[in-house]
């Protein structure tokens, strides 16, 4: 179902636990909402520490898409991992729990 989109800052994106996305690397330097850049499959989502380090979107949307990047929203779904010495493991799902109302995809 077509919800809103992902915006950066992303105060509206947690992990499982709770923990907000802290920064996030984008690719995305041009196209933007009300609430800012918006959000796409390649970004790189930065947590404070444990559990969570980082998160990658693995669910983007299928139809709108930034520089033939998918965009992601709150149908979008993705992981929360946190580095190892044996290789990332995964600590939840992210959460998208708030996004840009002004802007839906799907």
């Amino acid at each position: 179902m077509p919800g809103p989109v992902v915006t950066i800052p992303p105060f509206g994106v947690s992990d499982s636990f709770n923990q907000r996305v802290i920064a996030v690397i984008t690719p995305n330097t041009r196209v933007s909402g009300a609430k800012g850049m918006m959000g796409t499959a390649r970004d790189q989502l930065l947590f404070g520490g444990a559990p969570s380090v980082y998160g990658i979107w693995t669910v983007p949307n299928t139809r709108v898409s930034i520089g033939g990047v998918p965009t992601v929203g709150r149908s979008s779904q993705g992981l929360a991992l946190m580095p190892t010495m044996t290789g990332p493991v995964v600590t939840g799902p992210l959460l998208v729990s708030q996004g840009d109302r002004k802007i839906h995809n799907t």
